[in-house]
């Protein structure tokens, strides 16, 4: 099974999940090639999944791969997909849900696609990096949350779940083949 894997990243922890991904597939004798959406992207036409995915900030995905769903809509619906995102909506109770509901399904179907599977996942934090204005006052705002549920916010903060990522790429890789 030939796969492409296509992803967006603001701060390059989508890229690292998606990098991930692409590992399991290829451990389960398939090839894969993983493509910033913000590079050239080969036609899909060649592959038999594709896997689309983004990092969520202030609620959306990013541009480049919603521009990416735009363009190929039409050939996807003809082809196996799964969509994952980076969400830090994940950690309140219910996030998963949620984020699969708000920025998965909603998003599939506005470009009237169904994937194999939606995998929603976590992703890093730091409450004094440089997010741009509305980015900073964001995570500005997130932090009295965060300190409710126990998270430092005086540190850079990972909450992906390498071994739920996994597993979920093998379920793909083992879906799409059927």
């Amino acid at each position: 099974m030939k796969t492409l894997i296509v992803y967006g990243t603001r701060w390059g922890n989508t890229a690292d999940i998606a990098k991930k991904i692409g590992e399991v597939i290829i451990n389960n004798g398939n090839t894969v090639e993983i493509v910033d959406a913000k590079k050239t992207l080969p036609k899909v036409d060649s592959y038999d999944l594709v896997v689309i995915g983004s990092g969520i900030s202030m609620g959306k995905w990013t541009k480049e791969t919603l521009e990416f769903l735009k363009a190929n809509a039409a050939k996807l619906r003809d082809k196996k997909t799964a969509f994952f995102v980076s969400c830090g909506l994940i950690l309140r109770e219910g996030g998963v849900e949620k984020t699969q509901e708000d920025y998965l399904a909603k998003v599939a179907d506005t470009y009237e696609l169904q994937p194999v599977d939606f995998g929603a996942f976590g992703g890093c934090i730091d409450f004094n990096g440089n997010y741009g204005i509305l980015g900073s006052l964001f995570v500005k705002s997130s932090k009295n949350k965060c300190r409710k549920i126990g998270i430092d916010t005086t540190k850079r903060y990972d909450f992906r779940n390498w071994a739920d990522i996994s597993k979920w790429a093998e379920k793909v890789a083992v879906d799409a083949k059927t």
